[in-house]
Parts: C-alpha cells; structure tokens; sequence
C-alpha cells in the first residue's frame, strides 16, 4: 500500500517505487515484473502495470500516467532527484524527505511555478546551489528551516531563468543540477 493506492503483485519478484503518504496522487514505477494498481477507497479501479510503465492513484481512481518516464521515479538510485515539470511546492516536499529541512517562502506565487531539474542526492550543499540558480532565490538557514527569497536585482543585466516553450524553467548554463 502506497498512501491513497494499493497494489500486488501480479508476476514474480515486482519492484516498484510509490511516493510517500499523505501525496495527492500515488505514482508507482515499475521497474521489473507486474503489478495489480488500485485506489484505496475504490478497489475496483484495478488495472495492471508492467515493466517500464508508470500508474497513478487517488483516492477514488487508478490509470496509467500519461507520458510518464520510470527513470524520474528511480533516479533516487542513482544521486539524482528529478522533476519534469513539476510545482516547486512538490519539489520542496521532496527535498524535505530526502534531506530533512523545512522550507518557508517569501513569495507566495514561487510555489506554483513549475520546473524541470535534477538535484544531487549525494550533497544537499549542491542540491541548494541548483535551486538557488534555477529558481533565481536567495536561501538563508535558521536550524532545520531554510527560506527562500526572491532576489531584488540592483543590476538590470542580470539573467535571470528562462522558460522554455513548455513554461518550465531553464538555466542559461548546461551544467545546472549536474
């Protein structure tokens, strides 16, 4: 069970990754074997995901995620955090997990942004450096809790992250989240 789905196995020896309780939506990437894919409270909803595909469950539906890439979901294994166009509040969530701070934002409409990055699991120094750049933030630490802020920009030929033609941030530099 993976917050609001519930799946078993329905070949040998399945791996899966789920996000974690309490997400809106449960994605589940299966890397090897078969899985049944069903939402809690409708068990009905059942379909069946294989090797290489991507479900998504809540609380009253499961289907397969549409345009989903399994490597997103398991390139944890790997050092890397990656998000395809994805809010920065979920973003944030996701680096809450993985390396314990809590954030606070200044700016309200910074949440609802949405962008595409990899983020080092292996150094959350690198990780910060990435979302300082991308996001164009100032980020000060006080304990666990680490608040970004928007940068007042005293030089007007400062370049600050496109978007590309899908509206996700990019960065000027290749090098960003690597």
């Amino acid at each position: 069970m993976c917050g609001r789905a519930r799946w078993r196995r329905a070949s040998w020896a399945p791996r899966s990754r789920c996000r974690y309780d309490g997400d809106r939506v449960a994605h589940v990437a299966v890397v090897t074997g078969k899985i049944a894919l069903s939402a809690v409270r409708s068990p009905s909803t059942r379909i069946t995901l294989t090797s290489g595909a991507v479900g998504e469950a809540n609380d009253s539906s499961a289907q397969l995620a549409p345009n989903a890439d399994p490597a997103q979901y398991t390139a944890w294994t790997r050092g890397r955090l990656v998000f395809h166009q994805t809010p920065v509040s979920d973003v944030l969530i996701s680096m809450t997990r993985w390396y314990g701070y809590r954030f606070q934002v200044g700016d309200s409409t910074l949440m609802r942004e949405v962008i595409t990055v990899g983020l080092s699991t292996e150094s959350s120094a690198a990780a910060f450096a990435t979302l300082r750049q991308i996001l164009d933030v100032d980020l000060s630490f006080d304990g666990d809790v680490v608040t970004l802020s928007s940068r007042k920009r005293a030089n007007t030929r400062d370049v600050a992250p496109a978007r590309n033609s899908r509206g996700a941030f990019t960065s000027s530099t290749s090098e960003v989240g690597r």
